[in-house]
């Protein structure tokens, strides 16, 4: 069952929480955790934590520039990647222009309780989700074909990248990583969305 869910931007400070069960964690505490245990795996694995599990209560984190997403349910498979990856979108796209310019005092965001009402539903029923896409590991990114492979393993570090991005750090033209991520999309191995004249590309 979903316990909480909590909405902050990259700094940490929390733009929405909203409890469905339970006991809700104070989301000062939450953020100052979440900073935590992010920079700890950052400088020990390289990457962010995506899940946590503490005693019975499993903490799931999302990452997508420039929120984090985080719930807390009983079970593991209570909520799915793709539904938080669903709900960052969701938030991205009604508050993008605002995401950065208020804190935990705001009511900007309260309205994102109706998105989630369509999400959960009384019963905390799941919507249609994003379609699934593959695990970009070690072991898949090795499976793909050579010119793809260090597109796979920058996006798979940073989380979400351009064309532009990609091309810079790998020193090929816009177009040609371009090509090259939209391949990727067509394997499933990334998902994409538009921001303005931008398409991002994010696993």
């Amino acid at each position: 069952m979903l316990r909480s869910i909590f909405i902050f931007n990259e700094g940490g400070v929390s733009l929405y929480d909203k409890a469905y069960v339970g006991t809700h964690p104070d989301p000062t505490l939450v953020s100052g955790f979440l900073t935590a245990i992010s920079g700890f795996s950052l400088e020990v694995i390289g990457k962010r934590i995506t899940y946590v599990k503490i005693d019975t209560i499993h903490i799931h984190i999302f990452h997508m520039s420039p929120i984090q997403v985080m719930a807390i349910t009983d079970k593991d498979k209570d909520i799915s990647r793709n539904l938080l990856r669903e709900i960052a979108l969701l938030f991205i796209g009604r508050f993008s222009d605002k995401i950065l310019k208020a804190g935990h005092s705001s009511e900007t965001f309260q309205s994102f309780n109706d998105i989630l009402e369509e999400i959960f539903g009384a019963t905390q029923t799941k919507m249609k989700e994003l379609p699934i896409i593959e695990s970009l590991d070690g072991i898949s990114i090795l499976s793909l074909p050579r010119d793809l492979q260090n597109v796979a393993k920058y996006i798979s570090l940073k989380g979400h990248v351009t064309p532009r991005g990609v091309g810079a750090h790998l020193n090929i033209s816009i177009e040609t990583a371009r090509e090259k991520l939209e391949q990727l999309a067509k394997m499933k191995k990334v998902y994409t969305r538009n921001e303005g004249a931008e398409t991002i590309y994010t696993i």
